[in-house]
Parts: structure tokens; C-alpha cells; sequence
């Protein structure tokens, strides 16, 4: 197993979020600014601490004041008619195709079993086994593996 350690340096980051966790708590809007290093309101629950920075950042900002509106929780809303969505049928078997029911009465022909084949389809009451419905598929292969038919 390999194993990964993945450091992100990010302070302003671990303010942000510590000035979320404030602000879900609080009633009224906080306004913070992005680059002080001010304590906040009122402690969270569980506090970020910022990893120490191992390089020195050269790059200056100007400071970003952000208001964060207060959060006003919202009913849920239950729709009049819900759609429900329909299972799928799941294939309890490979479907069986008409080339598939030809190809192994022609073996069977092959085998000098015409009369068993004619009759059979005679069972299911077509002329044919291009008449057959697709729902006869399944029971007609039956019976065809039983004469011996690979399928």
C-alpha cells in the first residue's frame, strides 16, 4: 500500500474557516478582515490552526473586508406530487435473440431432428420459428436445449 502526506499552507484559509464556523453560530453578520491576525468573536468548537509557513511569502495583498450575511434557517419544502423513479428490471438471463433460436434449430437439423423441431413448433402454435414472440424466446430455448440444442 503506498502512503501520501499531502501539506496545504494556507492561512488565510484556516481564517476563512474560522470566521464561517463563527458566523453559523452568531446572529449577526461578522466583518473580518482577510489578512489581520485578530482573534475571533467567539471560539468554534473545533479550531483550525494554520500550519507555520516554511517558505517566505513575497507577495503582498491588500486587505479584503468581507460581510457575511446572517444564515436564517429554511423550511424544506415537500413537492404535491414526488416522482418516483421506476427500478429498472435487472436480466435475471441473457436475452435470447431469434438468430440465436434459428441457428441452434439448424444444428439440430443437422442432426436428423427436423420432426422434433417441426413439432415443437407446432406446440407454440406458429407456422414458423420467425413467428415466435419475443416472450416465447425463453421457453422455446428451453425446449431446444432439451433436444439436445447448444444454446
Amino acid at each position: 500500500m503506498l502512503e501520501m502526506k499531502v501539506t496545504i499552507e494556507a492561512p488565510a484559509l484556516v481564517e476563512a474557516i474560522n470566521n464561517l464556523a463563527i458566523s453559523l453560530k452568531a446572529e449577526k453578520p461578522i466583518i473580518t478582515n482577510a489578512t489581520s491576525q485578530t482573534a475571533p468573536v467567539a471560539a468554534p468548537t473545533a479550531p483550525v490552526t494554520a500550519p507555520t509557513p516554511t517558505a517566505p511569502q513575497t507577495q503582498q495583498t491588500a486587505p479584503i473586508q468581507q460581510q457575511t450575511p446572517p444564515v436564517t434557517p429554511q423550511q424544506p419544502t415537500i413537492p404535491q406530487n414526488p416522482v418516483v423513479p421506476q427500478p429498472t428490471q435487472i436480466p435475471t438471463e441473457k436475452q435470447i435473440t431469434l438468430e440465436e433460436l434459428a441457428k441452434a434449430a439448424a444444428s439440430l437439423v443437422e442432426k436428423n431432428q427436423m420432426p422434433q423441431i417441426m413439432a415443437l413448433i407446432q406446440k407454440y402454435g406458429v407456422p414458423s420459428i420467425n413467428q415466435l414472440t419475443p416472450d416465447q424466446y425463453p421457453p422455446f430455448a428451453a425446449e431446444l436445449k432439451a433436444l439436445g440444442a447448444d444454446i
